[in-house]
């Protein structure tokens, strides 16, 4: 994996794992307002998103090798779905949607890599 897809994939796990320990601090807070008990810590795993997750999971470290300059950008992608399951296994409420927000983020970032990954194919091929 080049410097690029380091430097993404290590911002973008710190930034994630900031995110998610300062939201359930904040959810931890007692409520201020009714509204604010709208969101609130709920476990409820979903069963079919979560065999999913592991099994991409599984395929995407198995074909790391192959995959050589795209892993990064799928590793993030990868990321961003776990971030989104984090959200929707252990929060309910409009908190919910900062795990759509995550994973929002993780695409742009990997169609991004993406495409300067393709660039620098093609220049290296000219």
């Amino acid at each position: 994996m080049n410097l690029a897809n380091r430097g993404a994939i290590w911002g973008l796990t710190i930034l994630a794992f900031f995110t998610i320990v300062f939201t359930f601090v904040e959810l931890n807070q007692p409520y201020e307002s009714p509204e604010d008990a709208q969101s609130r810590f709920e476990l409820h795993i979903p069963p079919l998103y979560t065999i999913l997750m592991v099994s991409a999971t599984y395929i995407v470290f198995k074909w790391n090798k192959k995959l050589h300059l795209f892993a990064g950008p799928l590793f993030i992608l990868l990321g961003g779905f776990w971030y989104l399951w984090i959200f929707r296994t252990f929060t309910t409420g409009w908190v919910m949607m900062q795990g759509l927000v995550g994973l929002l983020i993780s695409i742009i970032i990997c169609f991004i890599l993406m495409i300067f990954h393709l660039f620098t194919i093609r220049k290296r091929t000219r």
